[in-house]
C-alpha cells in the first residue's frame, strides 16, 4: 500500500479476542508492526477477556501511523489468529480512501465501503 492507515474502528458492537501468547509473539517482531500505534503494543487497546484466562479483548483495534500501510499484511495475519467476529472500518492517510475488513474466527476478508443516507433527522 502506498498510504498509511489513519484510523481503524469497529463497526457495530462486535469485538475480537486475542491470546496473550499471540500478542507476545507479534510484539517480538517490531519490523512487522507500524511505528505508530497498534493493539499489539498498546496496553490501553486491550483488556482481560472475562472467563477466558490468557486471552484479551481488543477494545481498540488500533493499527495506524508510520509504517501501517507497509505492515498491513501483518495486520491481516494477526487478525487471522484472533477469535470472534467484527467488521472494521479503515481510514487511509488523508481520509480519501475507506476500506473494510471482516474478521470471523480467523477468516479475514477485505470489503468495499458502501455509504448510504439513513432516516431523516429531526430538528
Amino acid at each position: 500500500m502506498a498510504y498509511d492507515i489513519d484510523s481503524i474502528d469497529y463497526l457495530g458492537e462486535n469485538c475480537l479476542i486475542i491470546s496473550s501468547a499471540c500478542r507476545k509473539k507479534w510484539a517480538e517482531r517490531p519490523d512487522d508492526l507500524p511505528c505508530g500505534t497498534s493493539f499489539i503494543q498498546c496496553d490501553e487497546c486491550v483488556e482481560a477477556a472475562p472467563g477466558l484466562p490468557g486471552f484479551l479483548k481488543i477494545v481498540k483495534p488500533w493499527w495506524y501511523g508510520e509504517g501501517s500501510g507497509r505492515t498491513f499484511p501483518s495486520l491481516k495475519l494477526i487478525l487471522g489468529e484472533v477469535v470472534g467476529g467484527a467488521d472494521l472500518l479503515l481510514c487511509w492517510e488523508g481520509g480519501d480512501i475507506l476500506t473494510g475488513l471482516r474478521v470471523l474466527n480467523g477468516k479475514v476478508t477485505e470489503h468495499k465501503i458502501v455509504s448510504a443516507l439513513g432516516e431523516e433527522m429531526e430538528g
